[in-house]
């Protein structure tokens, strides 16, 4: 038996700095089918108000035929706060009491479904962290971005979600939600059904975009078949053209740095992290953690579904950056409008990658993705780090937000909470949610634009963009 282990170490803030999560020590008991493996981040964090971060946690096995297959399991013992989810496919690890600061522990799950992986099976865990999204209400719409949402006959007024019940949709009263959309795909004029995630009950959404180093670890679970589907590159022969295969060139693009090697057999890719094109691959300043650009809307949800979690309605990204505030016309993520030019890059590709302006913050690089929560520092507030006011990073930021469930007439009727199972179909695509019309929010190359600015998505669901990006929620 082998054992691999996904070992992440991105930047955390509820306004702080580096959380370091890493997963270590990881053993398997075949005669109990137990799993256990140390887990530990820094800058944890738990107040007495109800905010707190998490680790969404989940683990794939190999099968003797060498497929990654998404295990279930059940709690068995464990020195920090752990809560297996309702359908055993993850599970959610939390601080157990108000405070910041580090926080480890030792965790041990059995593997329920361990008939299916055979006699020596391999695995990889895995960690995203994530920020628990509070119950309750919250407005959508500013009164004045393009195509927002608003409170019926007054399409200068915000709109305020109060209910996990039905929501009336209607511009013929004061009371009701409608928007000033006038592009079909993202109208709205059917009532918004209890089903649909409007954002008012509880839920964990990603606390960072998804990172390059996630999405090759996505990638290293794969048959060739589904590495083909989910990169640009044409990666079916015995030689790789262009081996930065998210932009489908020979050199890096728009600092997308993920890789394959240029000359490979038949079987499985293995990928890696290569920003800079002159050392070793997987080197300290090889972009393990800028924001994974050049995904698609169906990148990103294959992505979720494997990870078993869901994509994120366009209403939900609202209360994430807003919260319960009181919303301001054409604001950013971190609550203003304000925003500075960040300059150049230092550190290129590093774990402490940032930018020359951190004295102007809240900043914007406005060429190219850079490090997930490059901006939070030790002392950092909610402007100058760009946070949302729940602690989610980047909502802002050059990468938009791809994959967001629109709030249309068939998506209200046809989205519900159901999460991924882990598993994607043979040719890589989600099992779920590929009928559903996405839309993205929050970039710009020039400004940040408003977080209640409604995009409408006139591209295929498969295109890549350099400034195309996504998370999800669960």
């Amino acid at each position: 038996m082998k054992l691999k282990l996904f070992i992440s170490a991105l930047l955390f803030s509820f306004f702080s700095n580096a959380n370091n999560l890493v997963i270590t020590n990881v053993s398997y008991n075949s005669a109990s089918s137990e799993i256990t493996f140390d887990i530990s981040w820094d800058n944890s964090w738990k107040t007495s108000t109800g905010f707190n971060d998490a680790v969404w946690l989940f683990i794939k096995g190999k099968t003797s035929s060498d497929v990654w297959i998404h295990t279930t399991i059940a709690n068995v013992s464990s020195t920090i706060n752990s809560t297996v989810s309702f359908d055993n496919l993850g599970a959610y690890i939390e601080r157990s009491t108000d405070g910041t600061g580090s926080v480890s522990g030792t965790i041990t799950y059995t593997i329920l479904n361990v008939a299916d992986l055979g006699l020596a099976p391999d695995f990889k865990v895995f960690g995203i962290e994530m920020v628990k999204i509070n119950q309750g209400s919250f407005y959508v719409g500013d009164g004045a971005s393009t195509n927002r949402f608003h409170k019926g006959t007054d399409n200068t007024a915000p709109f305020q979600v109060t209910t996990s019940a039905e929501i009336t949709v209607s511009n013929s009263s004061t009371t009701d939600l409608f928007t000033t959309a006038s592009d079909s795909s993202i109208q709205l004029s059917t009532n918004i059904p209890a089903q649909f995630p409007t954002g008012f009950d509880e839920f964990y959404c990603m606390k960072y975009e998804i990172t390059q180093e996630q999405y090759i670890e996505f990638l290293n679970t794969l048959s060739r078949i589904q590495q083909q589907t989910r990169t640009e590159s044409d990666v079916s022969g015995t030689t790789i053209t262009n081996r930065y295969v998210m932009s489908n060139t020979q050199t890096a693009s728009d600092r997308n740095g993920i890789v394959t090697d240029v000359n490979v057999g038949t079987g499985f890719l293995t990928f890696y992290s290569d920003l800079d094109n002159t050392n070793a691959e997987n080197s300290i300043n090889d972009g393990h953690t800028i924001a994974a650009n050049y995904l698609s809307n169906n990148d990103v949800i294959a992505y979720l579904d494997w990870a078993a979690m869901r994509p994120m309605t366009e209403i939900e990204y609202e209360k994430v950056c807003r919260g319960p505030d009181l919303p301001v016309a054409n604001e950013s993520a971190w609550g203003t409008v304000e925003f500075n030019d960040a300059g150049v890059i230092t550190n290129s590709g590093a774990p402490n990658e940032s930018t020359a302006n951190t004295s102007i913050l809240p900043a914007l690089y406005k060429s190219t993705p850079l490090r997930v929560g490059c901006y939070a520092t030790a002392t950092s507030t909610r402007v100058q780090s760009g946070a949302g006011y729940f602690g989610n990073m980047d909502l802002s930021d050059y990468v938009h937000e791809n994959g967001l469930i629109a709030v249309n007439d068939f998506n209200v009727l046809n989205f519900s909470y159901d999460f991924g199972d882990g598993a994607l179909d043979e040719n890589g695509d989600a099992t779920n949610w590929t009928t559903l019309f996405k839309n993205f929010r929050g970039s710009s190359t020039s400004s940040p634009l408003g977080i209640s600015v409604r995009y409408i998505s006139s591209v295929s669901s498969n295109v890549r963009d350099a400034r195309s990006g996504g998370r999800g929620c669960r």
